[in-house]
């Protein structure tokens, strides 16, 4: 079994990068997402990574979120937290 544990989720749907400029536009009031994305939608926002898994023999792949992407120097600790959890 090939496992690659280091791989970033780049490819995410348009909807998280919509509720993070609405979180930087306005730091001083933090709001928890309320995103609908659906499964099908994940899975799509995926298929170039499952593609290059299956091209690559690799059976398992441990992804995080866009590490540049994260920007905890944004805004209070409330805004960090809500776009981690909006991210996992």
């Amino acid at each position: 079994m090939i496992i690659d544990a280091h791989a970033h989720y780049t490819t995410a749907p348009l909807e998280l990068q919509a509720y993070r400029g609405r979180q930087i536009v306005d730091l001083a009031k933090p709001i928890r997402a309320k995103l609908q994305i659906s499964d099908e939608a994940l899975q799509r926002s995926m298929q170039g990574q499952f593609k290059r898994m299956a091209d690559s023999g690799i059976d398992r792949l441990l992804f995080s979120p866009q590490a540049s992407a994260m920007g905890h120097h944004f805004g209070s600790p409330s805004v960090s937290r809500y776009w981690t959890e909006a991210c996992n």
